[in-house]
């Protein structure tokens, strides 16, 4: 796999730097340019195909047990908040369909309005097994910091991503443009991809994370251009 893994890493971090690092364009411009450098390279003949059927069994197993997991879960959370029932998100990466192999967890995003509401779900959160495990500045400017809260159900990390509506109505453009504009073959080869390199450097395989989700703005006004800190 180190070929695949230089081919994958040389494509993720050579794009971010000419792209992404130091943008010359607007970000609606940037992710119309790597959208088309993102599936053209996915278009490309990098991956053998007996390799990618054998890892398509594989990534099939990985997808059931983290979808029964991420079914049990919404259910609770939904339970848990049944005023927030269309503020509660589950566009991980296998709901997308494009989890790896090795270390998917499952993400669940509650909007917020106001930092009471943050405050309130936390405690609950926390009164059912989760700990608050990092704040983050978000990209763009909120007085509503991004606060993230965790818990391990069968071995499988879940995260619940406590943010504001605002910041999230445009993350899920780009979470709802993997899960809908790129077709089955696309979506296992990206799999692939995060798979090979989750193995190597955290950067690297976050930066074509980055790359994924800034493509699938496609030029929408609400772009936004990840940069790592």
């Amino acid at each position: 796999m180190q070929s695949y893994y230089k081919c994958f890493s040389s494509f993720s971090n050579y794009t971010y730097e000419s792209l992404m690092k130091t943008p010359s364009q607007k970000p609606m411009i940037v992710s119309k340019q790597l959208r088309i450098l993102l599936l053209t390279f996915l278009d490309g003949p990098y991956i053998n195909d007996k390799i990618l059927g054998e890892f398509s069994k594989k990534i099939k197993k990985v997808s059931k047990k983290l979808m029964k997991t991420n079914t049990k879960i919404k259910k609770e959370l939904f339970e848990l908040f049944p005023k927030f029932h269309d503020r509660i998100t589950d566009l991980n990466s296998v709901v997308m369909g494009v989890p790896n192999d090795n270390d998917s967890d499952l993400d669940f995003t509650i909007e917020v309005k106001t930092i009471k509401e943050q405050k309130n779900i936390g405690e609950t959160l926390k009164s059912n097994g989760y700990k608050l495990d990092q704040i983050y500045e978000e990209n763009t400017f909120s007085r509503i910091k991004w606060h993230s809260y965790q818990k391990y159900v069968n071995n499988i990390e879940i995260e619940v991503k406590v943010r504001s509506e605002k910041i999230m109505s445009g993350i899920k453009i780009a979470h709802k443009g993997i899960k809908n504009d790129l077709t089955p073959l696309q979506k296992l080869k990206v799999s692939f991809i995060k798979s090979v390199l989750s193995h190597g450097d955290k950067r690297t395989y976050k930066t074509f994370k980055y790359i994924l989700y800034v493509s699938m703005f496609n030029g929408h006004k609400k772009s936004v251009v990840f940069r790592h800190d």
